[in-house]
């Protein structure tokens, strides 16, 4: 959500409440909202409504406090860049071996690619699974030059 764009005292918006809970959930606490300040002030951040982009002491005791922290990654991630650059539609097109009906709704069917499955028409007889193309594919998915892994 958009913190300007919300209504209500800035402490019990939305996007502040959050704020507090990801902070409370790394081990900090947000200054003014805490009955008990941590021991350490580096785990002490500003409320929200008074966090600015431009002000670097803010940003970098922010980030060291939230960078590793899985619901803020998880939120990062689903808000931001998901969406931004994973093409997703609202609708997915998909077939199955249901879908390519009998012959008494099709005479011919020239082809079908896609996952196996034993549903098919009748007359199609059983699917034939080609030995060895699971492990094919799960080779390709963990050699090194085709997927790369980056610790964040």
């Amino acid at each position: 959500s958009n913190f300007e764009n919300e209504v209500g005292p800035y402490n019990k918006r939305a996007s502040s409440l959050i704020y507090q809970s990801w902070v409370q959930q790394a081990g900090g606490s947000v200054k003014g909202q805490s009955a008990v300040p941590p021991k350490d002030e580096q785990l002490v951040v500003v409320p929200l409504f008074l966090l600015k982009q431009s002000n670097e002491e803010q940003m970098d005791r922010l980030h060291a406090l939230l960078r590793r922290t899985p619901v803020t990654i998880h939120w990062y991630l689903e808000q931001t860049i998901f969406p931004t650059y994973m093409q997703q539609q609202k609708v997915k097109i998909s077939a199955s071996g249901q879908d390519l009906g009998g012959s008494m709704l099709f005479s011919r069917r020239i082809a079908f690619s896609g996952t196996p499955s034993s549903l098919l028409p009748l007359e199609m007889g059983e699917c034939v699974y080609q030995q060895g193309d699971d492990a094919k594919m799960l080779r390709t998915l963990t050699e090194p030059e085709v997927v790369t892994q980056l610790d964040l």
